[in-house]
């Protein structure tokens, strides 16, 4: 058998091994896993049950590739193909089975080989197909559909139903009753419910179809009525609700219009929650504010103390890459990844969430057992996943 040839600094041991014993070069393909854990009320773990599990547990597979969800859980392996399992409140599930609560506890194909992306909102999904194409389906509230319907026609789907006939939708984020989608041009468009200004329309209309937010954009958060937007120039901005400070911007007023927090240039990632939002920046530093429930915030203290108006450093560490946030009600988690590859967890630990084997409340970072993640999406309800490549 002939002996591979040498990649220097490429590979690491266990790659050098498994393409030794095939005797080939190149080409090695990273092992995806997709791990869930905590509230799986509706089977929206992927555990073909409805057990909650306070410590990480792996869905079957080493090809997934994305993942958003909960309550309902949808995820795309690399192949392209999209699985969805959990609630079906609405259609949720994409299966064609009607607006019936029917639940799926493991993975189930919805039809298709091109899928790109996947964001959960409430009772219904925003997915992108590798051409560019934009579908939604679920529950239509509010015309959060994009499909251009009258109020008092506003029907949902059980099966996904393509918005428009643009093909050139990039980065998708489905919230509470709204939408948001950055196009490939970093163009910004919402809709769905407006009534705090939520669609950053400087107004309080509703839209059933996409409507262009003025500027160019690289990420969005949502909260339940408040948003954080991350432009292409690194400033942050925010906008709609804002009664305890989550807009970041240190007051309680409401914004109809993208208004920036501070004057950093240097945010990278961001995430919000029903009331409470965090950043990390370029410089590897994780910023919070907002509501602290259970100390979700991170900074070692709890309600009734520590809500923030404007962001707040957790501790001093400079090697965080990315942040998400989960909720049930009232009650939040924060999730942080680190350059490393752990995982660390604050906030409320009921069913689990935190993933500590226990249902303990962690006011500053916890470390989630295991290496190699990638990846973490948090959603409401408490049911978190995240990836892991090997």
């Amino acid at each position: 058998m002939a002996t591979p040839a040498q990649r220097t600094n490429t590979w690491i041991l266990n790659e050098w091994y498994d393409q030794a014993v095939a005797g080939t070069t190149g080409g090695y393909n990273a092992e995806n896993q997709l791990w869930t854990w905590g509230n799986n009320q509706y089977g929206g773990l992927g555990q073909n049950n409805k057990t909650n599990y306070s410590s990480p547990r792996q869905i079957p597979g080493t090809t997934w590739a994305k993942a958003t969800g909960s309550t309902t859980s949808a995820a795309i392996k690399t192949d392209g193909t999209l699985w969805t399992w959990g609630r079906n409140s609405s259609g949720t599930l994409g299966q064609n089975l009607g607006a019936a609560n029917a639940l799926r506890s493991s993975p189930v194909q919805v039809p298709g080989t091109t899928w790109s992306d996947i964001s959960s909102g409430t009772y219904y999904m925003l997915a992108t197909k590798t051409d560019g194409s934009l579908w939604s389906w679920g529950k239509n509230s509010d015309g959060v559909l994009g499909q251009n319907q009258a109020p008092a026609n506003l029907q949902g789907r059980s099966s996904p139903t393509q918005v428009g006939t643009d093909t050139d939708w990039n980065k998708i984020a489905a919230g509470w009753k709204r939408s948001y989608v950055i196009k490939t041009d970093g163009t910004l468009w919402s809709w769905g419910m407006n009534d705090y200004g939520n669609l950053a329309q400087n107004d309080r209309t509703y839209q059933s179809s996409p409507v262009q937010v003025p500027g160019t954009w690289n990420q969005v958060a949502t909260g339940w009525y408040h948003n954080m937007l991350l432009k292409t120039d690194g400033t942050l901005w925010a906008t709609g609700y804002n009664g305890v400070g989550e807009l970041g911007l240190n007051n309680t007023t409401k914004y109809s219009s993208p208004t920036q927090v501070g004057t950093d240039t240097t945010w990278s990632n961001i995430t919000s929650a029903s009331y409470a939002s965090a950043a990390v920046k370029t410089n590897g530093t994780l910023w919070t504010w907002g509501r602290n429930n259970y100390g979700a915030l991170g900074h070692n203290n709890a309600l009734p103390a520590g809500n923030q108006s404007s962001p707040k450093q957790v501790g001093t560490d400079t090697d965080w890459s990315s942040v998400a946030m989960s909720e049930d009600g009232a009650t939040y988690q924060t999730f942080a990844l680190k350059t490393d590859g752990t995982l660390w967890g604050m906030g409320y630990g009921d069913l689990g969430a935190l993933g500590q084997d226990n249902q303990l409340n962690y006011s500053s970072p916890v470390q989630i057992p295991g290496t190699n993640w990638s990846s973490i999406k948090a959603e409401s309800r408490g049911g978190l996943m995240a990836l892991k490549q090997f």
